[in-house]
């Protein structure tokens, strides 16, 4: 699970966001047909509940990389935290005491495009 600082996750989140990585093909269970997606950025999008607007997904558009919002997963136990992404943007009311690595905006982006947080998933999802 990666950590990330970054201005538009602690916007959307109030603080930070914990994604998990390395999920495969994402499916979601969506009846009502309430799954919204948003273009973040240039390189991203981010999927939303229609009715709630609870973040759920975070997608890499050029590869389709996805990331599920740890808090939304029925069982969470078992993730650990990979790393922390975006690191000179967090802000000095918060801190984390764990040792995984520390990546700013740009190790962030060559770490993706490596495919290496794709082993931050910390267990089966």
């Amino acid at each position: 699970m990666a950590v990330c600082h970054c201005d538009q996750c602690r916007r959307q989140s109030g603080a930070l966001a914990m994604g998990v990585f390395d999920v495969g093909a994402v499916t979601v269970a969506d009846p009502e047909g309430l799954l919204r997606w948003y273009r973040a950025s240039a390189a991203a999008e981010r999927g939303f509940c229609g009715r709630c607007g609870g973040h759920l997904l975070w997608r890499l558009r050029e590869t389709g990389e996805t990331s599920v919002t740890a808090g939304t997963l029925d069982d969470a136990r078992g993730l650990e935290i990979g790393a922390h992404i975006h690191v000179e943007r967090q802000p000095g009311f918060y801190a984390f005491a764990d040792a995984a690595p520390r990546l700013t905006g740009a190790q962030a982006a060559a770490w993706f495009a490596s495919g290496a947080a794709q082993s931050t998933a910390g267990g089966d999802r």
